[in-house]
């Protein structure tokens, strides 16, 4: 099911959590540039997560909730992240 969010804020806790080091948010960014990087050469589609959080802020203002502006995996997304990052990240 795509309706869950974890966002990369909480994918930087479970790797902080992993390592027993303080990982920040641009950290899992750069992750993921490179992740995103590698399914492209793969032929995989690269998740544009900047188009993804504009379509989520505008369905948001449309429906009158709280902005988040922050970026996200769907879980399916996030089980495939942590295999290249090598830890489970699910959890």
């Amino acid at each position: 099911m795509r309706l869950e969010r974890i966002y990369f804020s909480t994918v930087a806790v479970r790797l902080s959590a992993v390592l027993h080091y303080n990982v920040t948010v641009a950290q899992v960014n750069l992750l993921v540039s490179g992740w995103n990087r590698k399914r492209e050469r793969h032929n995989v589609n690269p998740i544009n997560f900047r188009q993804r959080v504009k379509d989520e802020v505008e369905w948001q203002k449309k429906h009158r909730l709280p902005i988040n502006k922050e970026r996200f995996f769907f879980p399916d997304e996030l089980e495939l992240f942590s295999r290249y990052a090598g830890y489970d990240l699910t959890k």
